[in-house]
């Protein structure tokens, strides 16, 4: 017990939101710092070729930032020398940023052959400070963000930092373009003057922050950086991002070189093409983020890593005059670098032991793979100085030792796969099933409601959100519309509810059903439909149980949601439901269900009950329904529809069809099929006439004497399906008739009795 860790006390909610509220703002003042004067940026590389350096040195400069990881193998041994960790990690902070922006006063003490050699040791001594500090503020990090959204908050903060680098890249590239080329010294000084403020602003917000330290172990050894390689899994994920990291640093450092130097694209178009970067590195840590919470990092590792090898590829095809996969390349690159690193941070946190040894672990980490990096530019620029001479043209665009390079980085993004296959990863998700998550639904549905839900504090525009989420039908989406049933706004809960049953999802049910089960839930109507919407057999005894709530929503959204699910056990509450007791307020809505389901059942019990009914909008959804379960689908509906001119010729057309049907029913003795045309001719003559009641009287006549004339033998030879149908619609004529008041024959009746005629026309046309 005496080595266990003491586990501080944790932050508060209030407090935690503060702290990441305060990360955030740091990476976005960092973001724009690092876009301003960042090594490998437009500013710095172009600074660097306006004092001479050639690509090689470029390449170097880039090296010695990955050098300078080493200074974090001192870091847990200084950090817990000081109390006031805050305090020397802001001195730091400014030292780090004031060496690295000082690079830019070189020429106004050195000659032209001891500026490089300056500008390294200058970034040198600022990197060095800033991986000092690079550990205690990941450990920091890691300890105050909640692990259920560590995912999502990677990419918040990234975003934090992509935007402002975005804007200030841009305006740092239009601004130098500004000056001539004998002036350029002039903007550089700016810039960099500008950028240090902004970095030692980013450390001032970072110290501000509530930070909850790590668990104080009282035997505890910090320094020895050879402890985390005993970890195997730790081992196997470090080889893997080593090997990635490795691959694309080849080609890394000359991808602004090639822009500026061999492509002649100005520096505001640099900045334009790196935030379209950015801008895309933005959408991916939106959609990467909510994946790799839900369904792991492995999975969204597998399916980022391949794609990987195209990009340096297409940087191959493009020349002065054309580099239209310029951009491409950028837009492609930044989605799949999002990815990347989003899902790698959460497996390693999962990594990490609780206690002072995560910082040893940071520390480890960072030194590791940077001190590997440290050979990738350096690496590069051997093979830039190895391919100087070669030129020659490849599908008509030049290729020199750029390009070469961009081939062999390429090449050698295909060798991560395989180091990714033995890392582990709790969430067993393969990418074959995240492949299939992704493609449900539609994405940029799902990427608008997401972002909109995020951004905005509005209820209207929550609500719209979440009907987007819920539209989009993705089950990435399944997360934020069961948090927003509890959002305090009543129409955002009820879009949330709805939305979840349009994601079909089976972990929504859960939530779904104590909704409906809570009384004093105001979205329960909601709930029932979402539920019907899933179809899961398993809800069927909660909406069981609906079918006698007290609230008549309630049940006549339990009735609709049965009748979407369906099946024969479905149908068959419904139907005992509908037979068993008259409920005014949901008998319309279990004849319109039951019609739906062709359940022929209901056709004598909803004639019976039609004259309960006063409301003429409610008589004709009865009508409708029985005409649906009859088999006229929309018939009914369209014709009473229409104005009554069109609808008498439809109605003219419809008999005309159900004429033909009876000629071509062969089945059907001859004398039987001649009296039933006879029949038929009448009715069109009375309907001709305007004469209702005749039509009527033609009608019963006709469907007595198919009752009369329709023998054993014929319903064998029909079969039970159409015999059954045929039998029906004569019980709906007759049973409609015979309730019919004598003197209020209505335009709606002949609608219902020549739609009834024509189902039994097309029953005996199935038949052929």
């Amino acid at each position: 017990m005496a080595n266990t860790p003491q586990q501080p006390r944790p932050l508060s909610h209030s407090a935690t939101a503060r702290a990441l509220r305060a990360f955030i703002y740091s990476s976005g003042m960092w973001g724009a710092w690092g876009q301003m004067v960042g090594v490998g940026t437009a500013a710095f590389t172009g600074f660097a070729l306006w004092m001479g350096a050639s690509e090689t040195e470029i390449a170097s400069l880039v090296s010695v930032s990955f050098l300078t990881s080493l200074a974090q193998i001192i870091s847990p041994a200084l950090m817990s020398r000081f109390q006031r960790k805050k305090v020397l990690i802001f001195c730091l902070g400014c030292f780090e940023m004031l060496c690295r922006s000082s690079i830019v006063l070189i020429p106004l003490f050195l000659d032209a052959s001891g500026r490089i050699l300056a500008m390294g040791i200058l970034l040198a001594l600022g990197l060095a400070c800033g991986q000092i500090n690079s550990p205690v503020y990941n450990e920091w990090l890691s300890n105050t963000v909640p692990q259920e959204m560590r995912g999502r908050f990677t990419g918040r903060q990234t975003i934090a930092n992509l935007l402002t680098g975005i804007l200030a890249g841009y305006l740092v590239g239009l601004y130098l373009d500004l000056f001539p080329a004998d002036q350029q010294y002039t903007g550089f000084v700016t810039v960099f003057a500008v950028a240090v403020l902004l970095g030692i602003g980013g450390y001032i917000s970072f110290v501000r922050a509530p930070i909850r330290p790590p668990a104080i172990e009282p035997n505890a050894h910090t320094g020895n950086l050879l402890a985390p390689f005993k970890d195997r899994n730790f081992r196997t994920l470090l080889t893997f991002f080593i090997s990635w990291h490795f691959a694309s640093g080849i080609a890394g450092p000359f991808y602004t070189v090639f822009m500026l130097k061999t492509l002649h694209i100005s520096y505001a178009n640099v900045a334009l093409l790196n935030s379209l970067l950015m801008a895309s590195m933005v959408v991916g840590y939106r959609i990467w983020g909510n994946l790799v919470d839900r369904y792991g990092s492995k999975a969204v590792l597998q399916l980022m890593v391949p794609p990987t090898a195209l990009v340096p590829v297409l940087w191959v095809f493009n020349s002065p005059d054309n580099y239209i996969l310029a951009p491409v390349a950028l837009a492609l690159n930044g989605l799949l670098y999002a990815g990347i690193l989003v899902s790698v941070n959460p497996l390693l946190y999962s990594l990490l032991p609780e206690g002072r040894a995560r910082a040893t672990y940071f520390a480890t980490w960072s030194c590791t793979f940077q001190v590997a990096l440290a050979g990738a530019p350096l690496l590069g620029g051997a093979l830039a100085k190895i391919f100087s001479s070669i030129q020659f043209e490849l599908l008509g665009f030049p290729v020199g030792n750029m390009q070469l390079i961009f081939l062999v980085s390429a090449g050698l993004l295909l060798l991560p796969t395989l180091f990714l296959r033995p890392v582990q990863d709790l969430k067993q998700t393969t990418a074959r099933q995240l492949l299939a998550y992704v493609g449900q639904g539609n994405l940029l549905g799902y990427l608008y409601g997401t972002l909109l839900y995020g951004r905005t504090g509005n209820e209207q525009s929550r609500a719209r959100a979440a009907r987007h989420l819920g539209r989009s039908k993705s089950p990435m989406a399944l997360e934020q519309l069961i948090q927003a049933l509890e959002d305090a706004s009543p129409e955002v809960r009820r879009q949330a509810a709805q939305g979840l049953g349009e994601t079909r999802a089976q972990e929504a049910i859960v939530h779904l059903v104590e909704e409906l089960a809570d009384e004093e839930s105001d979205i329960r109507s909601e709930a029932a439909e979402a539920l019907g919407k899933i179809g899961d057999p398993q809800v069927i005894d909660p909406l069981l149980n609906a079918l006698d709530d007290p609230d008549t929503r309630v049940q006549i959204s339990a009735i609709q949601a049965l009748s979407e699910i369906g099946g024969d056990e479905a149908g068959e509450l419904l139907f005992w439901k509908f037979a068993d007791q008259f409920n005014r307020a949901t008998f319309p809505t279990l004849a319109d269900v039951l019609g739906r389901k062709h359940d022929l059942r209901m056709v004598r019990p909803t004639l019976d009950r039609l004259d309960n009914f006063r409301s003429p909008a409610i008589r004709l959804q009865l009508l409708n329904s029985i005409c649906r379960t009859l088999g006229a689908q929309r018939q009914f509906y369209q014709l009473v529809s229409q104005d009554p001119l069109t609808r008498a010729e439809n109605m003219e057309e419809l008999l005309g069809k159900t004429q033909r049907a009876f000629r071509r029913a062969r089945i059907l003795k001859s004398d039987t099929r001649k009296k039933i045309i006879e029949a038929q001719e009448d009715i069109r003559k009375a309907f001709d006439a305007g004469e209702t009641d005749l039509l009527a009287q033609n009608v019963l006549h006709l469907v007595e004497f198919l009752q009369d004339n329709i023998g054993a033998d014929t319903v064998n030879v029909l079969g039970v399906e159409v015999a059954s149908r045929i039998g029906a619609t004569v019980l709906a004529v007759r049973t409609f008739l015979e309730k019919l008041e004598p003197g209020k024959s209505t335009d709606i009746q002949d609608v219902y009795l020549i739609v009834c005629l024509w189902c039994i026309g097309d029953a005996l046309e199935s038949t052929r």
